[in-house]
C-alpha cells in the first residue's frame, strides 16, 4: 500500500541503523579493551549462538545457507529436526565465530528450539508474507522465546519472500506492529537478496555485542 515505507526508504533506514549502531559498539569496544589493559586483562568474546525458527516453508535454511554459503540450496528438501552451521564473520576489525541452529518447523519438532534458546545470544523469527497461518505461528514463536530467552536476547523477526510480494498476504504494517510487541527488530527480505541478509545479520550481531557490553560494563552476570 502506499502507506508502507518503500524498498528503497526500508533498505536506507537498515544502513543508517548499522551504521550509528557500529560507532556504539566501536565506542563500547575502545573503552573496554582500555579498562581491560589497565586491569591486565585480554578477553575477547568472539563467539555467537543464533536460533532461527518458524513454521516449515518459510525459508529458513535457504536465507542461512545463502548468507553462511554464499549460495543459494540446490534442493528444497525441508529440515527433519534442526541442522548446525558455522562461518567466521568479520565485525569492527574482528572476527566472530557465528554458530546457527535451523530448526525445523514441523509440529513434533517445535518443542526441540526451547531447549537451545536459553542459550543463545540471539533468535531470527520467519514467517512468509504469502502464508498467512505462517504470520500467526511467529507470533507464537515470539511469545516462546521471550519466555524462555535469556532477558538480553535479541531478537529479530524476518519477514521471507519478498520476491513474491504481489501476492502477500500479511501487510508491513502488521509485521512491524509483531515486533514491536515483542521487542524485536522487523525486516522484509528474500532469501535471495545476499546485501540485505548480510545487513541483517551484520545488525544482529551488532547488537548481540552492544548489549553484551553493555551488561559487562555494568557488571551484570550473564551466564
Amino acid at each position: 500500500t502506499n502507506s508502507e515505507p518503500s524498498q528503497i526508504s526500508k533498505r536506507n533506514y537498515m544502513r543508517e541503523y548499522v551504521m550509528s549502531l557500529t560507532l556504539r559498539v566501536e565506542k563500547q569496544e575502545v573503552s573496554r579493551r582500555g579498562e581491560n589493559m589497565e586491569n591486565g586483562v585480554n578477553r575477547q568474546k568472539n563467539a555467537i549462538l543464533l536460533s532461527v525458527v518458524g513454521d516449515r516453508g518459510t525459508g529458513k535454511s535457504w536465507v542461512i545457507e545463502h548468507f553462511t554459503l554464499g549460495k543459494i540450496p540446490s534442493n528444497r528438501r525441508p529440515t527433519i529436526s534442526f541442522r548446525k552451521f558455522r562461518t567466521i564473520i568479520p565485525l569492527l576489525g574482528q572476527t566472530v565465530d557465528l554458530k546457527i541452529f535451523d530448526f525445523s518447523g514441523n509440529t513434533a519438532m517445535k518443542r526441540l528450539p526451547l531447549s537451545q534458546i536459553p542459550k543463545s545470544q540471539g533468535c531470527v523469527v520467519l514467517y512468509d508474507i504469502t502464508n498467512h497461518e505462517s504470520f500467526i505461528a511467529a507470533e507464537a514463536w515470539l511469545q516462546s522465546i521471550r519466555a524462555h530467552g535469556r532477558f538480553y536476547l535479541q531478537v529479530v523477526l524476518l519477514a521471507n519472500k519478498l520476491d513474491l510480494s504481489k501476492k502477500r498476504t500479511v501487510s508491513y504494517r502488521d509485521g512491524s506492529d509483531l515486533a514491536r510487541k515483542y521487542n524485536a527488530f522487523f525486516v522484509e527480505t528474500s532469501a535471495f537478496d545476499m546485501e540485505r541478509l548480510t545487513t541483517i545479520f551484520q545488525m544482529l550481531l551488532m547488537s548481540i555485542r552492544f548489549k553484551l557490553a553493555e551488561l559487562e560494563t555494568d557488571h551484570v552476570c550473564i551466564m
